[in-house]
Protein backbone atom coordinates (compact mmCIF):
# COMPACT_ATOMS: atom_id res chain seq x y z
CA UNK A 1 0.00 0.00 0.00
CA UNK A 2 1.28 3.53 -0.53
CA UNK A 3 1.49 6.29 1.08
CA UNK A 4 0.33 9.71 1.10
CA UNK A 5 -3.18 9.82 -0.32
CA UNK A 6 -6.23 11.93 0.68
CA UNK A 7 -9.32 9.64 0.28
CA UNK A 8 -12.68 10.91 0.54
CA UNK A 9 -15.84 9.30 1.85
CA UNK A 10 -19.08 10.56 1.03
CA UNK A 11 -21.89 9.49 3.03
CA UNK A 12 -21.44 9.49 7.11
CA UNK A 13 -23.93 7.07 7.86
CA UNK A 14 -23.14 3.22 8.92
CA UNK A 15 -21.24 2.16 6.72
CA UNK A 16 -19.93 5.29 5.49
CA UNK A 17 -18.62 5.56 9.02
CA UNK A 18 -17.23 2.35 9.56
CA UNK A 19 -15.27 2.60 5.90
CA UNK A 20 -13.44 5.96 7.22
CA UNK A 21 -12.51 4.50 10.02
CA UNK A 22 -11.03 1.32 8.24
CA UNK A 23 -9.26 3.87 5.73
CA UNK A 24 -7.98 6.25 8.36
CA UNK A 25 -5.84 3.17 9.96
CA UNK A 26 -4.06 2.63 7.12
CA UNK A 27 -0.45 3.81 6.74
CA UNK A 28 0.17 6.70 4.52
CA UNK A 29 -4.03 7.55 4.05
CA UNK A 30 -5.90 10.70 4.76
CA UNK A 31 -9.48 10.50 4.94
CA UNK A 32 -11.44 13.29 3.95
CA UNK A 33 -15.73 13.03 5.10
CA UNK A 34 -18.30 14.90 3.12
CA UNK A 35 -22.29 14.52 2.96
CA UNK A 36 -25.16 16.61 2.74
CA UNK A 37 -25.38 17.14 6.28
CA UNK A 38 -22.06 18.91 6.86
CA UNK A 39 -22.20 19.24 10.74
CA UNK A 40 -22.88 15.50 10.73
CA UNK A 41 -20.02 14.72 8.73
CA UNK A 42 -17.73 17.30 10.84
CA UNK A 43 -19.15 15.89 13.87
CA UNK A 44 -17.80 12.22 12.47
CA UNK A 45 -14.70 13.71 11.58
CA UNK A 46 -13.85 15.05 14.73
CA UNK A 47 -14.48 11.64 16.21
CA UNK A 48 -12.33 10.08 14.17
CA UNK A 49 -9.62 12.61 13.85
CA UNK A 50 -9.88 13.00 10.11
CA UNK A 51 -11.26 16.06 8.01
CA UNK A 52 -14.41 16.98 6.48
CA UNK A 53 -15.86 19.47 4.47
CA UNK A 54 -19.06 21.60 3.94
CA UNK A 55 -20.21 20.45 0.89
CA UNK A 56 -19.82 17.13 -1.53
CA UNK A 57 -18.55 19.20 -4.58
CA UNK A 58 -15.85 20.46 -2.41
CA UNK A 59 -14.32 17.26 -2.90
CA UNK A 60 -13.38 18.15 -6.39
CA UNK A 61 -11.20 20.64 -5.22
CA UNK A 62 -9.59 19.00 -2.05
CA UNK A 63 -6.58 17.30 -3.45
CA UNK A 64 -7.99 13.88 -3.70
CA UNK A 65 -6.53 10.30 -4.83
CA UNK A 66 -9.98 8.75 -5.15
CA UNK A 67 -13.41 8.89 -3.23
CA UNK A 68 -15.53 6.46 -1.77
CA UNK A 69 -19.42 6.60 -2.37
CA UNK A 70 -21.09 5.51 0.74
CA UNK A 71 -24.50 7.41 0.45
CA UNK A 72 -28.47 6.15 -0.13
CA UNK A 73 -28.99 3.93 -3.29
CA UNK A 74 -30.76 6.70 -5.57
CA UNK A 75 -27.57 8.95 -4.76
CA UNK A 76 -24.91 6.73 -6.09
CA UNK A 77 -25.30 7.07 -10.08
CA UNK A 78 -25.07 11.02 -9.55
CA UNK A 79 -21.95 10.47 -6.87
CA UNK A 80 -20.50 8.44 -9.27
CA UNK A 81 -20.50 10.44 -12.17
CA UNK A 82 -19.15 13.08 -9.94
CA UNK A 83 -16.09 11.08 -9.03
CA UNK A 84 -15.40 10.37 -12.86
CA UNK A 85 -15.94 13.81 -13.90
CA UNK A 86 -13.29 14.74 -11.20
CA UNK A 87 -11.04 12.43 -12.73
CA UNK A 88 -10.79 10.38 -9.88
CA UNK A 89 -11.14 6.65 -9.04
CA UNK A 90 -14.30 5.66 -7.20
CA UNK A 91 -15.17 3.36 -4.95
CA UNK A 92 -19.31 2.81 -4.57
CA UNK A 93 -21.56 0.91 -2.42
CA UNK A 94 -23.78 -1.62 -4.11
CA UNK A 95 -25.83 -1.37 -6.24
CA UNK A 96 -25.56 1.13 -9.21
CA UNK A 97 -28.78 2.16 -9.07
CA UNK A 98 -32.13 -0.11 -8.31
CA UNK A 99 -33.43 0.84 -11.69
CA UNK A 100 -31.85 -1.45 -14.09
CA UNK A 101 -31.53 1.36 -17.08
CA UNK A 102 -29.96 3.34 -15.09
CA UNK A 103 -26.96 1.30 -13.82
CA UNK A 104 -26.94 0.64 -17.41
CA UNK A 105 -26.59 4.18 -18.57
CA UNK A 106 -24.17 4.71 -15.22
CA UNK A 107 -21.65 1.97 -16.62
CA UNK A 108 -21.90 3.20 -20.09
CA UNK A 109 -20.82 6.70 -19.24
CA UNK A 110 -17.98 5.24 -17.08
CA UNK A 111 -16.76 3.40 -19.59
CA UNK A 112 -16.96 6.47 -22.49
CA UNK A 113 -14.98 8.71 -19.94
CA UNK A 114 -12.62 5.94 -19.28
CA UNK A 115 -13.21 5.94 -15.74
CA UNK A 116 -12.06 3.65 -12.68
CA UNK A 117 -15.43 2.20 -10.64
CA UNK A 118 -14.77 -0.36 -8.05
CA UNK A 119 -17.82 -1.56 -6.55
CA UNK A 120 -18.35 -2.87 -2.74
CA UNK A 121 -18.50 -6.60 -3.23
CA UNK A 122 -17.00 -7.56 0.14
CA UNK A 123 -17.21 -11.02 -0.68
CA UNK A 124 -14.74 -11.44 -2.98
CA UNK A 125 -12.60 -10.27 -0.29
CA UNK A 126 -13.90 -12.86 2.53
CA UNK A 127 -11.10 -15.77 3.31
CA UNK A 128 -13.80 -18.39 2.95
CA UNK A 129 -15.40 -17.19 -0.57
CA UNK A 130 -11.71 -16.85 -1.70
CA UNK A 131 -10.91 -20.18 -1.03
CA UNK A 132 -13.86 -21.98 -2.69
CA UNK A 133 -13.50 -19.82 -5.98
CA UNK A 134 -9.90 -21.63 -5.69
CA UNK A 135 -11.15 -24.88 -5.35
CA UNK A 136 -13.45 -24.69 -8.22
CA UNK A 137 -10.81 -22.82 -10.42
CA UNK A 138 -8.04 -24.94 -9.78
CA UNK A 139 -9.60 -27.99 -10.65
CA UNK A 140 -9.81 -29.39 -6.85
CA UNK A 141 -13.14 -30.23 -6.96
CA UNK A 142 -13.27 -32.45 -10.30
CA UNK A 143 -15.93 -31.19 -12.37
CA UNK A 144 -18.62 -28.77 -10.61
CA UNK A 145 -22.36 -29.63 -10.95
CA UNK A 146 -24.03 -27.28 -8.24
CA UNK A 147 -23.25 -24.30 -6.48
CA UNK A 148 -25.60 -23.25 -3.69
CA UNK A 149 -25.80 -19.83 -1.80
CA UNK A 150 -27.65 -19.13 1.26
CA UNK A 151 -28.44 -15.30 2.72
CA UNK A 152 -30.33 -15.25 5.61
CA UNK A 153 -30.93 -11.38 7.56
CA UNK A 154 -32.16 -12.52 11.18
CA UNK A 155 -34.80 -10.12 11.01
CA UNK A 156 -36.62 -8.22 8.33
CA UNK A 157 -36.01 -3.79 7.48
CA UNK A 158 -38.93 -1.62 8.98
CA UNK A 159 -42.30 -1.75 6.91
CA UNK A 160 -40.76 1.79 5.84
CA UNK A 161 -37.82 0.56 4.43
CA UNK A 162 -39.37 -2.59 2.52
CA UNK A 163 -41.09 -0.14 -0.54
CA UNK A 164 -38.06 1.35 -1.37
CA UNK A 165 -35.84 -1.92 -1.05
CA UNK A 166 -36.15 -2.90 -4.61
CA UNK A 167 -37.55 -6.56 -3.24
CA UNK A 168 -35.69 -8.98 -1.97
CA UNK A 169 -33.52 -10.24 -5.13
CA UNK A 170 -32.42 -6.45 -5.10
CA UNK A 171 -31.46 -6.53 -1.90
CA UNK A 172 -30.27 -9.15 -0.92
CA UNK A 173 -29.93 -11.26 -3.91
CA UNK A 174 -27.11 -9.14 -5.60
CA UNK A 175 -23.87 -10.24 -3.84
CA UNK A 176 -24.70 -14.03 -4.36
CA UNK A 177 -25.49 -13.02 -8.49
CA UNK A 178 -21.98 -11.62 -8.48
CA UNK A 179 -20.33 -14.17 -6.45
CA UNK A 180 -21.31 -17.19 -9.23
CA UNK A 181 -19.97 -15.02 -11.91
CA UNK A 182 -16.82 -14.29 -10.15
CA UNK A 183 -16.54 -17.76 -8.59
CA UNK A 184 -17.28 -19.91 -11.41
CA UNK A 185 -16.42 -17.51 -14.30
CA UNK A 186 -19.42 -18.77 -15.88
CA UNK A 187 -22.68 -16.38 -17.10
CA UNK A 188 -25.74 -16.79 -16.19
CA UNK A 189 -28.23 -17.57 -18.83
CA UNK A 190 -31.78 -18.57 -17.23
CA UNK A 191 -33.51 -18.24 -13.87
CA UNK A 192 -36.54 -19.35 -12.12
CA UNK A 193 -37.75 -17.82 -8.97
CA UNK A 194 -40.26 -18.32 -6.23
CA UNK A 195 -40.97 -16.13 -3.32
CA UNK A 196 -43.43 -16.47 -0.19
CA UNK A 197 -44.76 -14.85 3.11
CA UNK A 198 -45.17 -16.43 6.18
CA UNK A 199 -45.22 -13.68 9.02
CA UNK A 200 -45.29 -9.86 8.79
CA UNK A 201 -48.19 -8.57 6.30
CA UNK A 202 -46.32 -4.97 5.69
CA UNK A 203 -43.55 -6.87 3.22
CA UNK A 204 -46.77 -8.68 0.98
CA UNK A 205 -48.48 -5.90 0.86
CA UNK A 206 -45.52 -3.84 -0.74
CA UNK A 207 -45.28 -6.61 -3.38
CA UNK A 208 -42.33 -8.15 -1.96
CA UNK A 209 -41.44 -11.75 -0.54
CA UNK A 210 -39.70 -12.45 3.04
CA UNK A 211 -38.39 -15.61 1.37
CA UNK A 212 -37.42 -16.64 -1.78
CA UNK A 213 -35.68 -19.77 -3.79
CA UNK A 214 -34.25 -19.39 -6.78
CA UNK A 215 -32.49 -22.04 -9.78
CA UNK A 216 -30.18 -20.55 -12.56
CA UNK A 217 -28.61 -22.30 -15.59
CA UNK A 218 -24.90 -21.63 -16.24
CA UNK A 219 -23.23 -21.23 -19.74
CA UNK A 220 -21.06 -23.82 -18.63
CA UNK A 221 -23.68 -26.55 -17.77
CA UNK A 222 -23.53 -25.57 -14.12
CA UNK A 223 -26.73 -25.36 -12.07
CA UNK A 224 -26.95 -22.94 -9.13
CA UNK A 225 -29.55 -22.28 -5.84
CA UNK A 226 -30.02 -19.55 -4.25
CA UNK A 227 -31.97 -19.57 -1.22
CA UNK A 228 -32.90 -15.73 0.64
CA UNK A 229 -34.89 -14.81 3.92
CA UNK A 230 -35.77 -12.58 6.36
CA UNK A 231 -36.00 -14.54 9.14
CA UNK A 232 -33.63 -16.11 10.96
CA UNK A 233 -33.32 -15.53 14.29
CA UNK A 234 -29.91 -17.36 15.24
CA UNK A 235 -28.12 -14.39 13.47
CA UNK A 236 -27.15 -14.06 10.20
CA UNK A 237 -26.54 -16.20 7.70
CA UNK A 238 -24.23 -16.41 4.20
CA UNK A 239 -22.79 -18.94 3.18
CA UNK A 240 -21.45 -20.19 -0.08
CA UNK A 241 -21.01 -23.85 -1.41
CA UNK A 242 -19.62 -25.58 -4.37
CA UNK A 243 -20.39 -29.18 -5.06
CA UNK A 244 -18.12 -31.23 -7.30
CA UNK A 245 -17.23 -35.04 -8.37
CA UNK A 246 -14.94 -35.17 -6.05
CA UNK A 247 -15.72 -33.13 -2.87
CA UNK A 248 -17.65 -30.44 -2.03
CA UNK A 249 -16.43 -27.01 -0.09
CA UNK A 250 -18.34 -24.53 1.86
CA UNK A 251 -17.94 -21.01 3.00
CA UNK A 252 -19.79 -19.84 5.64
CA UNK A 253 -18.35 -21.85 8.66
CA UNK A 254 -16.77 -20.32 11.93
CA UNK A 255 -16.99 -18.65 15.21
CA UNK A 256 -19.68 -16.84 13.71
CA UNK A 257 -21.86 -19.67 11.57
CA UNK A 258 -25.53 -18.76 12.25
CA UNK A 259 -26.24 -22.67 11.92
CA UNK A 260 -27.65 -24.80 14.32
CA UNK A 261 -26.64 -29.02 14.30
CA UNK A 262 -28.70 -31.13 14.75
CA UNK A 263 -25.68 -33.92 16.11
CA UNK A 264 -24.74 -32.63 19.90
CA UNK A 265 -21.16 -34.05 18.84
CA UNK A 266 -21.01 -31.64 16.06
CA UNK A 267 -18.35 -28.65 16.20
CA UNK A 268 -20.52 -26.58 13.24
CA UNK A 269 -22.47 -24.11 15.63
CA UNK A 270 -21.04 -21.03 15.96
CA UNK A 271 -20.23 -19.67 19.41
CA UNK A 272 -20.85 -15.96 18.26
CA UNK A 273 -23.09 -16.01 15.28
CA UNK A 274 -22.86 -12.52 13.20
CA UNK A 275 -25.93 -10.40 14.00
CA UNK A 276 -25.56 -8.66 10.85
CA UNK A 277 -23.77 -8.85 7.40
CA UNK A 278 -21.27 -6.19 8.62
CA UNK A 279 -20.11 -8.29 11.27
CA UNK A 280 -20.01 -11.03 9.59
CA UNK A 281 -17.41 -9.53 6.77
CA UNK A 282 -15.52 -6.82 9.02
CA UNK A 283 -12.35 -8.22 7.61
CA UNK A 284 -13.87 -8.60 3.99
CA UNK A 285 -14.53 -4.65 4.30
CA UNK A 286 -11.68 -3.94 5.46
CA UNK A 287 -9.70 -5.99 2.54
CA UNK A 288 -11.95 -4.54 -0.06
CA UNK A 289 -10.61 -0.85 1.11
CA UNK A 290 -7.10 -2.13 0.91
CA UNK A 291 -7.44 -3.35 -2.97
CA UNK A 292 -9.28 0.64 -3.27
CA UNK A 293 -5.54 1.86 -2.27
CA UNK A 294 -3.73 -0.11 -4.72
CA UNK A 295 -6.31 0.44 -7.29
CA UNK A 296 -5.43 4.16 -6.92
CA UNK A 297 -2.06 2.84 -7.45
CA UNK A 298 -2.23 1.35 -10.02
CA UNK A 299 -3.33 -1.40 -9.44
CA UNK A 300 -6.21 -4.00 -10.72
CA UNK A 301 -9.96 -3.41 -10.28
CA UNK A 302 -10.56 -6.75 -8.43
CA UNK A 303 -14.82 -5.82 -8.76
CA UNK A 304 -15.48 -3.53 -11.47
CA UNK A 305 -18.77 -1.57 -12.35
CA UNK A 306 -18.95 -3.91 -15.14
CA UNK A 307 -19.62 -6.63 -12.95
CA UNK A 308 -22.40 -4.74 -11.03
CA UNK A 309 -24.42 -4.17 -13.95
CA UNK A 310 -24.41 -7.86 -14.89
CA UNK A 311 -25.26 -9.08 -11.35
CA UNK A 312 -28.24 -6.30 -12.19
CA UNK A 313 -29.35 -8.15 -14.90
CA UNK A 314 -29.55 -11.18 -12.74
CA UNK A 315 -31.24 -9.95 -10.11
CA UNK A 316 -33.62 -8.22 -12.21
CA UNK A 317 -34.42 -11.50 -14.16
CA UNK A 318 -35.09 -13.23 -10.76
CA UNK A 319 -37.32 -10.70 -9.49
CA UNK A 320 -39.10 -11.08 -12.94
CA UNK A 321 -39.23 -14.54 -12.32
CA UNK A 322 -40.68 -14.77 -9.18
CA UNK A 323 -43.66 -12.39 -9.62
CA UNK A 324 -44.62 -13.98 -12.99
CA UNK A 325 -44.10 -17.00 -12.37
CA UNK A 326 -41.64 -18.47 -15.18
CA UNK A 327 -38.33 -18.93 -16.39
CA UNK A 328 -36.57 -15.86 -17.58
CA UNK A 329 -33.65 -15.65 -19.59
CA UNK A 330 -31.04 -13.30 -19.18
CA UNK A 331 -31.12 -12.55 -23.17
CA UNK A 332 -34.60 -11.27 -22.81
CA UNK A 333 -33.71 -8.31 -20.29
CA UNK A 334 -30.99 -7.25 -22.40
CA UNK A 335 -32.47 -7.12 -25.55
CA UNK A 336 -35.29 -4.66 -24.30
CA UNK A 337 -32.82 -2.94 -23.33
CA UNK A 338 -31.26 -3.22 -26.90
CA UNK A 339 -27.44 -4.99 -25.85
Amino acid sequence: MAENIRIGVIGVGRIGTSHAKALAGFPGVEVVLADRDSGRAAEVAAQLGVGSVTDVADLATAGLGGIVVATATATHPDMIRFGVDAGLPVFSEKPISLDLAAAVAVEADVRAKNGVVQMGFQRRFDEGFVRVRDAIQSGELGRIHTIRSVNWDPFPPDAAFIPTSGGIFRDCATHDADVLRWATGEEVIEVFAIGSNGAHGYIEEAGDFDSAVSTLRLTGGLHATFSHGRYNEAGYDARFEAAGVKKTISAGFGQNTAVVAAEESSTLTGPHPASDFYGRFVPAFAAELEAFVDLINGGPNRASIADAVEAAFIVEALDRSAHQGRPVQLAEIKAELGL
